[in-house]
């Protein structure tokens, strides 16, 4: 038997299931969080010098491409009848992968 898309989703819908998208997140580790916290504690003791610190800061930005390929994430759908709020985490730290990046600092693009 062969169906449409619309009578699948037809389908998904009468049963009160509805498509939402997942979120990408980064996959974390146990001690990830002290690490962060020991970072924020330092930063804001850096600002508190007086010396603009923050203002100072190199912003930047990448993308990455790993060898698994590229997955469309905007096709990707989870049907539920509430918002699940799904995430898909990634190990991009424990796989070879290429990040290209871009960098704003004070009125330059690097």
């Amino acid at each position: 038997m062969t169906s449409t898309k619309s009578t699948v989703h037809k389908l998904l819908w009468s049963e009160r299931l509805y498509s939402f998208r997942c979120t990408t997140v980064q996959g974390l580790k146990l001690d990830d969080r002290q690490k962060r916290v020991t970072f924020c504690e330092w930063l804001l003791q850096q600002q508190n010098t007086g010396n603009g610190f923050i203002a100072h800061i190199m912003w930047t930005d990448e993308a990455y491409f790993t060898r698994d390929g590229v997955f469309n994430y905007r096709n990707s759908h989870m049907w539920s009848q509430v918002n699940p709020h799904a995430i898909r985490p990634q190990k991009n730290q424990e796989r070879g992968c290429l990040n290209v990046w871009a960098a704003i600092l004070e009125d330059r693009l690097l």
